[in-house]
């Protein structure tokens, strides 16, 4: 028997000895090394904590609807989309907020920014029968950020998903607002 189970005692041994020179090791005998975090800079800027307004169905313009879907579903998952497409402009705000800084005008902390400060984006958007969002085209921006339209297209061709029809598409445009709320960091 000895002889059958010698590798598994053994392996125990050396186990039991390795706990042993692990716990037999004074906690201190290692000096730890002194990390210094040096805090960033305030910059007194504030965050975009504004939200996403997504089209009601009385705002969506359904130009071709060969696949026969329910528009008032597809109204439904978009508004469920708005929390998605939150982060998207927070470039286009930053650098709102440090062009108000440096006009003469300045710009107040706490301010829910101005209508004139909204962003707001008309897409015209294809649903194939796959169930898959195409941006088609830009239908009018108040922006010229490129920048902020290609990450907008990317997003619904990556993210957005619906359900699979038979057959056809469904085309149509919407408007996006995001409003221009501040809050202090």
């Amino acid at each position: 028997m000895l002889k059958r189970n010698f590798p598994v005692i053994l392996l125990l041994l050396v186990f039991v000895a390795l706990l042993d020179v692990i716990y037999t090791i004074p906690r201190n005998a290692f000096p730890t090394p002194e990390i210094s975090i040096a805090p960033e800079p305030e910059e007194n800027l504030q965050s975009f904590t504004g939200r996403v307004v997504m089209p009601g169905l009385d705002d969506m313009y359904v130009l071709e609807n060969t696949s026969g879907r329910d528009i008032e579903q597809v109204e439904k998952f978009l508004q469920g989309r708005a929390a998605g497409l939150h982060y998207l402009a927070t470039e286009h705000f930053k650098n709102l907020r440090k062009s108000k800084k440096s006009s003469k005008h300045g710009f107040k902390g706490g301010d829910h920014g101005s209508k004139s400060d909204d962003l707001l984006v008309g897409v015209r958007l294809s649903l194939d029968s796959l169930g898959q969002f195409e941006l088609k085209e830009y239908v009018f921006s108040n922006t010229e950020d490129e920048d902020f339209k290609n990450r907008l297209a990317e997003h619904i061709k990556y993210y957005w998903r619906y359900t699979k029809c038979a057959s056809g598409k469904l085309e149509f445009w919407v408007p996006i607002r995001w409003l221009a709320e501040y809050s202090k960091n």
